[in-house]
């Protein structure tokens, strides 16, 4: 502001020097007068431009504060997100291992029980076994007892006929 006026009247007073030997009339006194009434107006104008400018810096600096802060409470909100998909992440290692360790014992109960059948089955076709032997052997013997008469009585038909005896003994 000072500079300006400063600037305006040195300029006035070069224009004005070789005017100086002769004096001023009337209408450059007048002119003059105009001159610095339009350079008083032009200084208040300035100050208030000033003024103006002052008040939108105060405004801007305070918009900037606010931006900044608005800026940290977001970079807070996304820390925030962030711990909670840290939280989340966390969560789903925990089920992913609480459910490969109850696949794991799935595994091994399916083991046992697979083991269980195959011994049962192969219980049951042993005994199976064992009971048809003794089952055969049985019928065998039932047979032989009954038979025993009837080979008996074949041997003294045998005896005493010729053609008997030859079936008996192919």
């Amino acid at each position: 502001m000072g500079r300006i006026s400063l600037g305006i009247a040195l300029l006035l007073a070069f224009l004005a020097f070789p005017l100086w030997g002769q004096g001023f009339t009337e209408e450059d006194r007048a002119l003059l007068r105009e001159i610095k009434a339009k350079v008083e107006e032009m200084d208040r104008r300035l100050t208030r431009l000033e003024a103006r400018v002052d008040g939108l810096e105060k405004r801007l600096e305070d918009l900037r504060d606010d931006m900044n802060r608005r800026f940290e409470l977001v970079d807070k909100r996304f820390e925030d997100v962030s711990k909670r998909f840290d939280d989340v992440e966390r969560r789903f290692d925990d089920v992913e291992r609480q459910i490969s360790g109850l696949i794991t014992l799935f595994s091994v109960i399916a083991g046992v029980l697979g083991a269980l059948v195959a011994a049962v089955i192969g219980l049951v076709v042993w005994d199976r076994r064992t009971a048809v032997r003794v089952a055969v052997k049985e019928v065998e013997q039932e047979r032989a007892k009954e038979l025993a008469p009837l080979i008996r009585a074949l041997e003294v038909l045998a005896q005493k006929d010729e053609d008997v005896a030859q079936v008996l003994r192919e």
